[in-house]
């Protein structure tokens, strides 16, 4: 259940699925659940078709990917010239 206003969830974590998952793999899963509820508001403007799921999980998934790119990003060492 998520109360996308107030940015407010409730997720059920089902360990017995998770407890196989390496660190990497558990760390994406977290950000990708928590994408889901950054992005739940958006799901009132996305019409009620055959595909309008799977249209959010794949906004989902573009900023659960996002988000875990710029973390890895901003360990980089800066480029040489950048300001």
């Amino acid at each position: 259940h998520t109360t996308w206003v107030y940015r407010q969830a409730t997720i059920d974590w089902h360990l017995d699925v998770l407890q196989g998952q390496n660190d990497v793999e558990l760390e994406h899963i977290v950000v990708h659940e928590f994408a889901h509820v950054l992005i739940d508001g958006l799901r009132q403007c996305v019409p009620k078709t055959a595909h309008a799921e799977d249209l959010m999980e794949y906004t989902t998934e573009g900023v659960a990917r996002a988000l875990m790119y710029a973390r890895e990003f901003d360990k980089l060492p800066p480029v040489e010239g950048e300001y």
